[in-house]
């Protein structure tokens, strides 16, 4: 766009929407989405800045590991400039869309383009939180987003520390703050930590209306997702009995569990497994059959935005 004022906010988002509709019916090539994102490398309103945001994270899950720093770069170059702008502090009266895209830009400088010098700030913000308990540096905005950073930074022992911090001061704090740390811990990059992080769904370390907010923050873990699956598909029966009650809680778990695959395979794996009886559970039947038509979504998905 040659300026701003030719084509409305509105608009340009609608355009973008547009282009990812097409994208995932596979009538469009990522590239060709990415070459039209170019004309928004210079996009001033935060509305339309938010949803590049969201793009850039849908097409991230397919980006190869050999295209991984040029789509780094790609993405930093689009979105650097507002990140100069908004900063990390709300401004005195600014403008609630900005407000609100401040933690999705600042949420993918550190977790698509692994920006040094972002993640550092996240960090430190982080480290003043866990030290001396302040809300003001690391405030309600960004938070999120520094707990998560926190939780990757280290090596096991010190990352399993983080985590035990996080979840003693989960014990003590109200609902907004609990849900913000167990979506965080997720973030865990050592499979035995995530793997007890699963297990806080049945061990009664999490309130049972977190468990499926604690097993949604692994299945967005971009390196360990697919052990969502494993964990329940081994304990499905457990996670039943100890969901009884819960409206569709289980249901969700099925949905989540299987929107990880991606392979022909695990969409093998996964019929076979909820064909058997003792599994075939007549109260998620239909969040089987989502669950299995996703699968095959995904599967589609990943060939068309891998040619």
């Amino acid at each position: 766009f040659r300026s701003n004022w030719e084509v409305s906010s509105l608009d340009r988002i609608q355009l973008l929407l547009d282009m990812k509709r097409l994208c995932n019916s596979q009538r469009v090539k990522p590239s060709d989405l990415l070459s039209f994102m170019e004309a928004y490398k210079d996009e001033k309103e935060w509305s339309v800045l938010e949803f590049e945001v969201s793009m850039l994270n849908s097409l991230y899950e397919y980006v190869d590991e050999s295209l991984k720093k040029p789509y780094q770069d790609y993405a930093r170059q689009l979105l650097y400039s507002a990140y100069e702008v908004c900063g990390w502090d709300p401004k005195k009266d600014e403008d609630a869309y900005e407000t609100s895209a401040r933690p999705a830009i600042l949420g993918a400088l550190c977790t698509i383009c692994e920006d040094e010098e972002v993640r550092g700030e996240a960090l430190r913000r982080f480290n003043v939180l866990m030290k001396h308990n302040d809300e003001t540096v690391c405030h309600t905005e960004i938070r999120l987003l520094c707990m998560r950073e926190g939780v990757k930074e280290g090596d096991e022992l010190t990352v399993s520390h983080t985590i035990n911090q996080l979840m003693e001061k989960y014990q003590t704090t109200a609902g907004a703050e609990k849900r913000r740390i167990i979506s965080a811990v997720g973030q865990a990059c050592y499979p035995s930590l995530v793997r007890r992080i699963l297990g806080f769904t049945l061990d009664g370390t999490v309130r049972k209306q977190d468990t499926y907010t604690c097993f949604a923050s692994v299945v967005r873990n971009r390196k360990y997702h697919k052990m969502c699956w494993k964990y329940l598909a081994d304990n499905l029966g457990n996670l039943r009995d100890s969901l009884k009650g819960s409206f569709n809680m289980l249901g969700y778990f099925v949905e989540a569990g299987g929107s990880v695959l991606d392979e022909p395979s695990e969409l093998t794996e996964f019929q076979a497994y909820f064909a058997k009886e003792e599994n075939n559970l007549k109260e998620v039947s239909q969040s089987i059959s989502i669950a299995e038509q996703n699968i095959m979504m995904n599967i589609s998905k990943k060939q068309f935005m891998s040619e």
